[in-house]
């Protein structure tokens, strides 16, 4: 059977190095008479082939290589246990770790932190998942405090061709907030970071099932409580619920609010 379908391969190979060799022909013939047509053929059909058989080849080799990096990734987190966890679940988690960094560092004004948690866990909500994004990055520490006044920043963003996902209320109430905290901003800055890195580390064109290099998100939070001496999540059932919350992608949507430690205080 496999020496058959090897003939067959082989077969269909001389036919179509037959069929281009008579297209050479007939093309050479053609121009023999009219030469005119070197200037325009001769370059494109270089062109042409490079194409087909370089470009060809490169993509190619970049699909396998791209392929074997996927299969290398996948076996190297398989074991974790929330590869199953969907991206919305996995964020839900993140969050729970970024309540409780909240509460160890600024127990007194968790108040002050809820409008931020609140557009935090509408990713679990939420089917417009750009949207989200462009929320979540804008109200970032890295974005507000990166500029003197909302002036300054919606100035930026018409420059580069953008706008503001949030408006001058917001954006103040957040530059005060972070400002006031700078004594342990580190911790909870870099804790925010990782809850958008595990929806946007593996996301649109690039997303795999199970999106396993995200997971390096939840290991380097985990690392973050631990190095810092801060609690993980503590509350069983919210957690029984997020990795029973399964699916390859996002997973269908769920009211994250009732899961949080701060916001049903």
């Amino acid at each position: 059977m496999k020496n058959r379908k090897k003939l067959q391969i082989k077969i269909i190979g001389l036919v179509l190095c037959l069929l281009l060799i008579i297209a050479a022909i007939l093309l050479l013939a053609l121009i023999c008479q009219h030469l005119w047509l070197l200037f325009f053929v001769g370059p494109l059909s270089f062109y042409a082939l490079y194409r087909f058989y370089f470009g060809s080849s490169q993509e190619r080799k970049q699909a396998r290589e791209r392929k074997a990096a996927i299969k290398a990734e996948r076996r190297q987190w398989q074991d974790h246990r929330f590869f199953p966890v969907s991206k919305r679940g996995r964020a839900a988690y993140l969050i729970l770790c970024f309540e409780e960094s909240l509460k160890f560092y600024d127990s007194e004004n968790l108040d002050c932190w809820k409008w931020l948690l609140g557009e935090l866990w509408k990713i679990t909500s939420t089917w417009d998942i750009d949207g989200w994004v462009g929320r979540v990055c804008d109200a970032s520490p890295e974005t507000v405090l990166e500029y003197h006044s909302y002036q300054d920043w919606e100035e930026h963003t018409k420059k580069v061709g953008s706008w503001c996902n949030l408006n001058e209320e917001e954006f103040v109430s957040l530059q005060q907030l972070y400002r006031r905290n700078k004594p342990f901003s580190s911790v909870i800055y870099e804790l925010y970071e990782t809850i958008l890195d595990v929806i946007t580390l593996d996301w649109g064109d690039l997303e795999t099932n199970h999106t396993p290099s995200a997971l390096s998100a939840i290991e380097q939070a985990q690392h973050l409580l631990t190095e810092h001496g801060i609690h993980f999540p503590q509350d069983q059932q919210a957690l029984s619920f997020i990795m029973n919350h399964r699916d390859g992608h996002y997973g269908e949507p769920f009211d994250g609010i009732p899961l949080s430690s701060i916001l049903m205080r």
